[in-house]
């Protein structure tokens, strides 16, 4: 099956697209989420074309769900599911348009996931709600309720724009929890099943983080005045454009984000997948460029504020980490650390990062 039906994508043609899902970048990614290096070098070595990359990868994910099914105790079966979603995500990486291909890749992922979801250590719980009519779900996990009764901080987590709830925030959630703080795995307007209804990703996003907030009210175990929000990558831009317009939230988390997508030279599949969430349409893609900057917006993030990313970053510029750093002068405790020798995201190599950002959130979510 075709992974597009153009010759080239993001001015690449299908050779060059494949070495570029084959980089040192990506594999870096690939393992720092859970792929094991035999898996990964033996597919690369059976994948000639780019059209074979999704089968390949899908073939390995289709092992590790079976396994998983084959084993009578389900606690016993997460972890081949887990890793099953890491293949199943990795395979949608190489389908470039929102065909049947890349959707039924897409809700692989989150069927396999949901397997897995009740039998977690901390489960977690499908939440299903609609936005503008639109329906949408996020995963939430609550960690054990303190002795003293009192609720769990609680996170919001932002996705990047070809990151997946139930991988890359999966692994940053997985270590949030052993701090203790709830996580909430959430889709903004435009990302997940909207964009597959049809909706496109506004540059206003604090209505839509506000509906998913709105899901956890009266819970049971949870903090909400205690709410932060992380974002990265992509979401590294979009958790500041919340915070600074969702007076519930009271810390965030830049990861990998950026100031202004008129700042910096794009890395061709990040023009591509920033393309693919405006709609499909290069021209609607360009002209909706600059309204993803923080200007106008910046001066209302009041809340503390933590800007982090890999030194070694070339996706997002380090230097664009350290202006959101330098023009979030209102926020009321502001920090800044780029990770040396550590890539995009920084926790890909080193996943020991998210505890210090766990550590800073409970410092300013006493």
């Amino acid at each position: 099956m075709p992974v597009s039906t153009a010759d080239q994508i993001a001015g690449m043609n299908h050779d060059e697209l494949l070495a570029r899902l084959k980089d040192s970048a990506r594999l870096r990614r690939f393992l720092g989420l859970g792929a094991r290096p035999e898996d990964l070098f033996g597919a690369y070595q059976r994948i000639e074309r780019l059209d074979q990359w999704p089968g390949e990868l899908a073939s390995v994910a289709q092992g590790y769900e079976q396994s998983g099914d084959q084993v009578t105790v389900p606690h016993a079966s997460v972890a081949s599911w887990l890793t099953a979603c890491v293949y199943y995500h990795l395979a949608t990486l190489g389908v470039f348009e929102d065909n049947d291909q890349r959707v039924g890749l897409y809700r692989t992922v989150e069927r396999v996931y949901r397997k897995a979801a009740p039998h977690l250590p901390v489960p977690a719980e499908v939440v299903s709600y609609t936005f503008r009519g639109v329906p949408f779900t996020a995963y939430l996990r609550t960690p054990s309720v303190p002795a003293d009764g009192g609720g769990a901080p609680v996170l919001l987590l932002l996705r990047g724009q070809d990151a997946a709830r139930e991988v890359e925030l999966h692994t940053i959630s997985e270590l949030m929890l052993h701090r203790g703080l709830a996580t909430f795995s959430i889709d903004l307007a435009g990302q997940g099943e909207s964009r597959l209804h049809g909706m496109r990703m506004p540059d206003d996003l604090a209505e839509s983080a506000g509906a998913a907030i709105d899901q956890l009210e009266g819970r049971p175990g949870l903090d909400l005045r205690r709410l932060a929000v992380l974002g990265q990558s992509f979401g590294g831009h979009l958790a500041p454009r919340v915070a600074a317009g969702e007076p519930r939230i009271k810390a965030c988390i830049a990861l990998a984000g950026f100031y202004a997508l008129s700042d910096m030279e794009r890395p061709p599949l990040a023009r591509h997948n920033f393309m693919m969430n405006m709609g499909g349409d290069p021209e609607t893609a360009r002209e909706r460029e600059s309204l993803f900057t923080l200007d106008g917006l910046i001066e209302n993030l009041t809340c503390p504020f933590f800007a982090v990313n890999g030194a070694q970053d070339r996706v997002t510029p380090p230097s664009q980490t350290v202006k959101l750093y330098e023009r979030a002068v209102r926020s009321r405790a502001r920090n800044l650390k780029l990770y040396e020798g550590l890539p995009h995201c920084a926790y890909y190599d080193n996943r020991a990062i998210l505890f210090d950002l766990a550590d800073w959130l409970l410092e300013m979510l006493p």
